[in-house]
């Protein structure tokens, strides 16, 4: 009850978005995703039995410490034996830990135990390696009344942010990371509810086939079948419950119903080593992080899972939307992992924690997001706090077309939940290119989508350049991942996780180590001077004295400009340096295009190569109309 196909996850009248109610009861809104639809089991148990294990990663990050929740419905106390162990996922002959805990109390109801561990062996899961471990606890009541055994599967990595008030930064393994992150609905074929298995294994791989390093599950409680591939991959995952909003909600009924659904939240996912983040609402928040429920829900949070960081909202650290009006700036709030600190906006619009939205743009790429080193869009100054762009301009694409349609004609007994208006959509195309007489520049629907949606692709890639070359950014979430029925296109994928262009427009600006060529003009006119600036995006703690090479070729392919100099890579932290400003060239007598390229070597050796390209218009001899 109270599913829509639309985005929102709350009531706001003004919005269009009235408050659903059943009966006397007000719900909390979601994407329509209700109801019992995957990971559905029936298990008999004995009157003693093993509810949960929760594994508690820390920041030595090789330790760990096994909670183990019991539940026991009898009257009277009883004595059980435990059984604790842990091996790498999938060699459960391969023990690397184990602990046996004898006649322990059990008394009626819940009983709460905690065993701490520590494997100095251990492989660290990382976005590279994601080594995966499993838990297996296994109970014998004394007497042989009662057993059980249950396991878990986990990661021993640590997630962290550091230097608050100071130089704020994220770190995975105690090693620095800006996060690249897309917002996902949650949608997918052919229910629109849930994934199989393998449409959850392409969502991982299509993401890291771009170059993020996380998606967020948005305005939706995320599938367990993605979590676990991400964990298997080397995918991180930012997580917000949606509806979050209603644990504030003047509505009791409601308010209990998504605190309830956050709690059941917490203890499904919180031994997944991708997810990294907590996130009650996204946006609309317009009550003060003192209300007591708003306090309520995130100590919950926090108390439930202290391994990880709990955040209010994504957006507004700065003036919001003339739509939303000044409420819904209202301070952040956040806990960190094992620091029961609530902190918090200090009234001056300070926080720690700095979230702001773009969403929207222009749409294809315009020389004014880039106009100098101190002026481009998503740039920061903002040392002290983590800044995160929470979701990030927009450009609307359409689907890959051929790609379903080929899947439905392939598979006519399929259904969807959209599918009507993909194949009506890929009928439209295919008219159109004969009506107006395409088929010579686009013998295929796909050949048109796919070049509108490099066009897409290119714009994102330049804005994530912009960002990177940014050192005090720390994170970043495209608006959005996956089409949806009632939505913008924003999404870099279609609902069937395909490709809405060539990947490499983007991967290429995703690279660990990448040079980044900053011309304050992409169209010159003939005979015009250029100033350009060249950055290091460098993730890869490269800390050399180099030589930075730059040359550029006229549309005729003949170099027509040389410079080199000698630069200092910091490295370390620093992953987004200035190498080179203010390089001003005047070389541009031939109309087309210009191809600037930089190389960075250490003595012979060459360690990254840059490209941009440069358009050059002869307006004035071209005789306009």
């Amino acid at each position: 009850p109270g599913g829509r196909l639309d985005w929102p996850d709350f009531s706001l009248s003004d919005f269009g978005v009235p408050p659903f109610n059943w009966g006397k009861y007000e719900l909390p809104l979601s994407h329509g995703f209700g109801g019992l639809d995957a990971g559905i089991k029936l298990i008999a148990i004995d009157f003693v039995w093993i509810e949960d294990i929760f594994v508690k990663n820390k920041p030595q990050i090789k330790d760990i410490t096994v909670q183990i929740t019991l539940y026991n419905t009898l009257k009277e106390k009883v004595k059980g034996n435990l059984s604790i162990s842990i091996f790498p996922k999938g060699h459960p002959q391969d023990i690397k830990w184990n602990h046996a805990a004898s006649g322990v109390n059990l008394k009626p109801g819940e009983i709460v135990l905690s065993y701490p561990a520590s494997l100095p062996d251990a492989k660290l899961w990382d976005l590279e390696n994601p080594d995966l471990y499993t838990v297996r606890v296994e109970l014998n009541v004394e007497g042989g009344q009662a057993q059980d055994r249950k396991e878990e599967d986990f990661g021993f990595r640590w997630f962290e942010v550091r230097g608050i008030g100071k130089d704020a930064k994220f770190y995975l393994n105690n090693r620095r990371i800006v996060l690249r992150s897309a917002i996902s609905w949650g949608f997918w074929p052919l229910n629109g509810l849930f994934p199989t298995e393998e449409l959850a294994e392409k969502e991982v791989k299509a993401a890291k086939d771009l170059g993020l390093n996380m998606l967020n599950f948005h305005r939706n409680i995320g599938r367990s079948v993605v979590l676990q591939k991400q964990d298997e991959m080397g995918l991180l995952r930012y997580q917000e419950p949606g509806a979050g909003c209603f644990s504030w909600a003047e509505d009791e009924f409601a308010r209990r119903y998504e605190k309830e659904k956050i709690r059941r939240m917490i203890l499904r996912d919180r031994n997944h080593p991708s997810l990294i983040i907590y996130c009650i609402q996204n946006e609309q928040v317009n009550v003060s992080p003192d209300n007591p429920f708003v306090k309520e829900i995130m100590s919950l949070v926090h108390q439930l899972d202290p391994t990880r960081t709990v955040i209010l909202k994504s957006a507004w650290s700065e003036t919001p939307p003339k739509k939303f009006g000044p409420e819904f700036a209202q301070g952040e709030a956040f806990y960190l992992p094992y620091d029961d600190t609530y902190y918090r906006g200090d009234g001056t619009g300070w926080c720690g924690w700095y979230d702001q939205h773009t969403v929207g743009g222009p749409g294809i790429y315009r020389d004014d997001l880039y106009k100098s080193p101190d002026d481009f869009s998503h740039r920061t100054s903002n040392k002290e706090e983590i800044v995160f762009w929470g979701e990030v301009l927009g450009v609307g694409t359409p689907d890959n077309l051929e790609a379903i349609y080929k899947f439905y004609k392939e598979n006519p007994e399929a259904e969807g939940y959209n599918k009507f208006d993909h194949i009506k959509l890929y009928q439209a195309y295919d008219k159109f290119l004969d009506e107006k007489n395409f088929r010579g520049a686009f013998p295929a629907v796909g050949d048109l989508t796919t070049s509108i949606g490099n066009k897409s692709y290119y714009f994102w890639g330049r804005i994530i350049e912009n960002i990177r070359i940014c050192n005090e950014n720390d994170g970043m979430a495209i608006s959005g991942w996956e089409s949806t029925t009632i939505e913008n296109h924003s999404g870099l994928v279609d609902v069937f996780r395909n490709f809405k262009g060539d990947p490499e427009l983007i991967k290429y600006y995703t690279r660990p180590l990448h040079l980044a060529i900053k011309s304050r003009s992409l169209v010159l006119e003939k005979d015009g001077s250029l100033t350009t600036d060249i950055y290091i995006v460098n993730e890869v703690g490269l800390n050399d004295s180099c030589r930075l090479e730059f040359k550029i070729m006229n549309p005729d392919g003949k170099v027509v400009y040389e410079n080199s100099w000698q630069v200092k890579l910091e490295g370390g932290d620093t992953y987004g340096q200035l190498l080179k400003e203010d390089v001003i060239t005047s070389c541009y007598s031939l109309p087309g295009y210009y191809t600037l390229e930089a190389c960075l070597k250490t003595g012979d050796e060459e360690k990254v190569r840059g490209k941009e390209r440069v358009f050059v218009v002869d307006w004035i001899s071209s005789n306009l109309p």
